[in-house]
This record gives structure tokens, C-alpha cells and sequence, in this order.
């Protein structure tokens, strides 16, 4: 079965422009396939995480953004942030991993279109492109299922839900074990920096330390448990 081939609506005749970037080079060489075959003549342009995003989407002005969250030990979050903020008007979609789902609605919040899973079918892919150019929301199906699954699951809601973006992403990184000083390197900031909101956001979850922040987190389906 053919996937759809799709058009810049109301552009006629004019070939949808793409930014494709990831952190792999397998990835980005599939990706950039996928979207050929579901973009009829699609101008694609591919990047890396080593070059500078900023300057590549306004050099190439895409209709539509596709991108690794995990951008090379960058902070994804940052990086939409920069995005949006240069353009408001860019069309984004991400990849994240299925355990970051928590950060559906922040990303939505800012302003992403569209958001897949890594382990997203070309049928999503397809379809997430074409809603996004409509100028519609696509979250993939594993994603909103986890979203909704956590919310039945909680009486009441989940205390991470009172984190800002940025604490929350230095929760998460915590989880996965990375230290102050690994953190502020991901995310371009200090050490310090990295404490303040470490503190900020263990204070508003009430717990002292990371033992039971993991306990926590597993009670309310940010990390699962096996």
C-alpha cells in the first residue's frame, strides 16, 4: 500500500519545504526516505545536532520542522523554546521517547504541532505531516494513551504536574542518574543553577531525597516500574 502524498495546502504547485534533524545518521538518512515517499517532491534539507538550528531554519524557511528532542545532550525543551520564540509561526514536530510523555502538554503549551514517538509507525508519520500542515495537532497514539492512562490512574493530580518545564527536565535527568554537574552541561547552564531548581522542585514534590523521588515518581507513571 502507497503511503499519501502530500502538498502545502493552498500553495499551488509549490513543494513542501523540510528541516529534518536528528542526532543519528541512520536515523536522519531513513527519516529523510520516509519523508520523500510521503512528500511529493519535498524539498528536504538535513542537519545534525553540531550545527546551529536557529540558522538553519532561517536559511531554509521550512514549512514544517522535524525533530529529535534529545538533540545530541542539548536540552530539547530550550531548543523549542528558541525555535518558537524566533518563529511562532514554524511547524514543529518532535521525537521523543515514550517515557517522556509527561512532557506532552509543556511542549504543546509552547507551541508544537506535532509530536511522535521513537517507535512511531510511517502511518503516523504520514499522518502527523498532514495535520501539521493543515495547521492541526497530531500526538501520536502510544503517547496519548500513556497520557490518559496516567490520568485515570491518579485520584488526584500528579504533584509533578506543578513543575515548570525547566524543573521537571532536571527531575527527569535526575532520575536517569545524572549528577548537578552533568545536568548543567546538558543544558548549557551552572551548577548552581542546576541546584536552585533541583531544590525549588524537590520542595514542591515534598520530598528529601532521591530515593524518594524515585518512589514518587514511580507511584504517579513518570518513571515504570519491572
Amino acid at each position: 500500500m502507497e503511503n499519501p502524498r502530500l502538498t502545502v495546502s493552498g500553495k499551488v504547485n509549490k513543494p513542501v519545504a523540510v528541516l529534518l534533524i536528528d542526532s543519528d545518521e541512520l536515523v536522519r538518512a531513513g527519516l529523510e526516505r520516509l519523508v520523500r515517499e510521503c512528500l511529493a517532491g519535498a524539498e528536504v534539507t538535513v542537519g545534525d545536532c553540531s550545527q546551529d538550528i536557529l540558522a538553519l531554519v532561517t536559511n531554509t524557511q521550512p514549512d514544517i520542522a522535524i525533530i529529535d528532542y534529545n538533540l545530541g545532550g542539548a536540552s530539547g525543551m530550550e531548543s523549542v523554546r528558541q525555535l518558537i520564540g524566533h518563529d511562532a509561526s514554524l511547524k514543529i514536530i518532535l521525537f521523543i521517547k515514550t517515557d517522556a510523555y509527561m512532557f506532552v502538554p509543556h511542549l504543546i503549551k509552547f507551541g508544537v504541532k506535532g509530536i511522535l514517538s521513537k517507535n512511531s509507525s510511517v502511518a503516523e508519520l504520514s499522518e502527523a505531516m498532514q495535520k501539521v500542515l493543515a495547521g492541526e495537532q497530531f500526538i501520536a497514539s502510544v503517547l496519548a494513551k500513556k497520557l490518559a492512562f496516567a490520568a485515570m490512574n491518579n485520584e488526584n493530580a500528579s504533584p509533578f504536574d506543578q513543575l515548570s518545564p525547566r524543573e521537571l527536565e532536571i527531575i527527569v535527568m535526575m532520575l536517569e542518574g545524572k549528577r548537578n554537574q552533568e545536568i548543567a552541561v546538558s543544558l548549557y547552564i551552572s551548577d548552581k543553577t542546576v541546584s536552585t531548581y533541583r531544590t525549588r522542585a524537590l520542595n514542591k514534590l515534598a520530598v528529601g531525597n532521591t530515593t524518594d523521588l524515585a518512589r514518587l515518581a514511580m507511584r504517579h507513571g513518570l518513571i515504570e516500574t519491572h
